[in-house]
């Protein structure tokens, strides 16, 4: 268990660190001085984060590196700002406090007050501010971009949302509006608005905002540029007025977080909301994108070297790498990608500007399907498994099945969520059979998965068989062998 960022209640991070309050955010300065350092290191790092998410998505190392690296910035420079913000209340306090206690005084005995004049700042020049960098996660169907954000937004505890942006559309038209995305943040912490500020939105199907084709069509793109300028804003950091539609005959008051502690949340209020410190990751499929990286660089390589050794530098690579080939997946072309071949997709150079961060995500092969199945402490058969126990029925899969069921996904090209589908046709049949019944034992074989044969049902007092038709099935299959061919399974049963 790694240590989060934020506390439950996220405005505890507000409290002075300078003061003997008993409870402060993990996040929250040490109880120091102030020291010449900018700020001081969180309790969570990016190889903590990176850790946590090796425990729920498989594979995919390089855009895990990215974006624990991009999330452990982000809030990084929160606290920054949060530690500017003290230092300058606590020198405006300690001017006031002058000007109450020596008021017109030009010198003292001591002379520490002689140079001192009104306006004049005590603490040092404030540091550089950093600007926020949003982050674009782009791969195939399947792969887990939005399974990454959701589990880092879980270990942090901070808000969360996910908007798909099909929908959206410029205002004024039929649809939802941009900063729908805010709304659903509010709404997913209770209308925290203090909470909401440090949250982190997902806006998933970030590819079809991309810009139609101008087939002399003289109408607005209202889906697509209109969209991707109403983001401009949000992205960067502004002010909205988001309103709480839930009750609308009530009488709306604005809410203004302007204390460290929870604003009431108020039914039909109108809340001021600051998007500079809310992380945005967007997230998409971008098909066909590989092609126009594939252009690129192939027209760069001409009049060098046309063979297969041609090495190319990409800034998101520490060293030299080949280009892919041309039999190679989409994916990989994608770990090329430039602002150039974005703004070429469609997105306008104003938005590619605030999504500084790009990390590609690569197609899952066979064996990442079949640690998808098991590994993950979320895994699919682990989560069958617990349900069948809740029917007091124990139920385990061969791995001459689990193979077959990740051959099939691997086949139907549709990633990890392929995989459930799979599942629900495979256990059909023994999920309306088992519960109520006198079975104790349920197994699932190779054969089962290709619909050759049912499920093997096994009674209590027969757990030794139980274990000994797996042992055989495991051994065939170690050996090269179909279980459900070579008779060892039947001549065990």
């Amino acid at each position: 268990m790694i240590p989060r960022i934020f506390p439950s209640r996220l405005w505890s991070v507000r409290l002075r660190v300078y003061s003997s309050a008993s409870t402060v955010s993990d996040f929250a300065l040490p109880r120091s001085s102030k020291s010449n350092t900018a700020t001081s290191a969180p309790l969570v790092t990016p190889r903590q984060l990176k850790h946590h998410l090796d425990q729920y998505v498989i594979g995919q190392d390089k855009s895990k590196k990215i974006l624990s690296v991009a999330v452990y910035n982000h809030y990084l420079r929160i606290q920054h700002a949060i530690r500017n913000s003290i230092e300058e209340e606590d020198a405006d306090a300690i001017e006031h406090q002058v000007l109450t206690d020596f008021p017109g005084q030009v010198g003292g005995t001591s002379g520490e007050f002689e140079d001192y004049r009104p306006g004049v700042s005590v603490v040092e020049p404030q540091s550089p501010i950093f600007e926020k960098s949003n982050v674009l996660l782009m791969g195939p169907t399947g792969t887990g971009k939005t399974l990454l954000a959701k589990t880092l937004a879980k270990v942090l505890n901070v808000p969360f949302s996910i908007s798909d942006c099909t929908p959206l559309t410029q205002a004024g038209y039929v649809g939802e509006d941009a900063e729908i995305c805010v709304h659903r943040l509010l709404q997913s912490c209770d209308w925290d608005v203090r909470g909401a500020e440090y949250g982190i939105i997902v806006l998933d199907e970030c590819d079809k905002l991309a810009r139609k084709p101008d087939n002399g069509a003289s109408g607005k793109d209202v889906s697509g540029e209109g969209v991707q300028q109403a983001l401009l804003k949000i992205l960067e950091g502004t002010t909205l007025q988001i309103a709480d539609k839930t009750h609308k005959n009530e009488r709306p008051r604005v809410n203004i977080p302007s204390s460290p502690g929870p604003p009431p949340a108020t039914r039909g209020d109108i809340h001021i909301i600051d998007t500079s410190n809310i992380l945005f990751i967007l997230s998409g499929a971008f098909i066909d994108l590989d092609k126009i990286v594939k252009q690129r660089l192939q027209k760069s390589t001409i009049g060098f070297n046309s063979g297969s050794s041609l090495f190319f530098s990409h800034a998101s690579s520490s060293s030299s790498k080949p280009i892919p080939t041309q039999s190679s997946p989409p994916s990989e072309w994608l770990h090329y990608v430039e602002p150039v071949d974005i703004i070429q997709y469609g997105y306008i150079p104003e938005l590619v500007g605030r999504i500084p961060i790009i990390a590609p995500l690569n197609d899952l092969t066979l064996h990442d399907l079949i640690r998808i199945l098991s590994e993950p402490r979320n895994a699919i058969i682990k989560q069958y498994e617990n349900l069948f126990e809740l029917n007091n029925v124990e139920i385990k899969f061969t791995s001459s099945a689990i193979h077959q069921i990740a051959t099939l996904a691997k086949k139907n090209a549709t990633g990890a969520r392929g995989l459930r589908r799979i599942m629900e046709n495979v256990l059909e049949d023994a999920m309306f059979e088992t519960p109520g019944s006198s079975v104790r034992y349920c197994l699932i074989t190779g054969d089962v998965v290709r619909g050759e044969k049912k499920a093997i049902y096994f009674s209590r007092g027969q757990q030794h068989k139980f274990y000994g038709v797996i042992a055989i099935d495991e051994e065939l299959f170690k050996e090269g062998k179909d279980p459900g061919k070579d008779g060892g399974l039947a001549s065990a049963r």
